[in-house]
């Protein structure tokens, strides 16, 4: 069964502004740095305020830039290095950023496609938090492994040292029993 709705072109285009609104404000609200590109040539079409901030970007230094040159970053070569054919792929790697140095980064790619056209939406994320507590955590599975190892030694150590005068004693103390003792003894 079809439907057929009465909208005015005006209602019409009052709900797709509406809509459009409320996709931007998404967008350029977002906590991670997004970055809008298109998918043939590596254009920026757009950046959120977070990217803007992260990277010291303003708005003349994006106008139809190439993010590789923009960011210094191979996103083509990564991409494709990342990429098992599938439309949302993800990737760890430290970044150099104006503003805070050396940081480790997750860089998400999801594949839209817009009037037949492809696009990335590419999302950069600061992971250093999470990677600085992997770090501690290996460290201190390595501490607790060493501990264990020097535990093992330790008791193996103590069990010898006390097995070798043992044997003594209780090798005297047999032959005391089992033997009559002599005015020499």
């Amino acid at each position: 069964a079809f439907y057929f709705l009465n909208i005015s072109n005006s209602q019409l285009l009052e709900v797709i502004t509406q809509g459009k609104k409320e996709l931007e404000t998404i967008f350029e609200n977002a906590y991670d740095a997004n970055f809008f590109v298109d998918e043939w040539d590596f254009t920026i079409k757009s950046v959120n305020e977070q990217a803007r901030t992260l990277f010291q970007l303003d708005d003349e230094t994006l106008e139809n830039k190439n993010i590789h040159e923009v960011l210094g970053i191979n996103f083509l070569q990564l991409s494709i290095s990342t990429n098992q054919g599938e439309d949302r792929w993800s990737v760890e790697v430290s970044l150099d950023l104006p503003r805070k140095g050396k940081v480790w980064t997750n860089i998400a790619f999801s594949r839209i496609t817009v009037s037949r056209r492809p696009f990335l939406l590419i999302r950069i994320s600061d992971i250093s938090d999470r990677k600085e507590a992997e770090g501690q955590l290996i460290k201190a599975k390595e501490r607790a492994e060493e501990a264990a190892l020097l535990k093992s030694q330790f008791l193996s150590t103590m069990s010898h040292e006390l097995r070798t005068p043992m044997n003594a004693v209780i090798g005297m103390t047999s032959l005391m029993l089992d033997t009559e003792l002599n005015n020499e003894q």
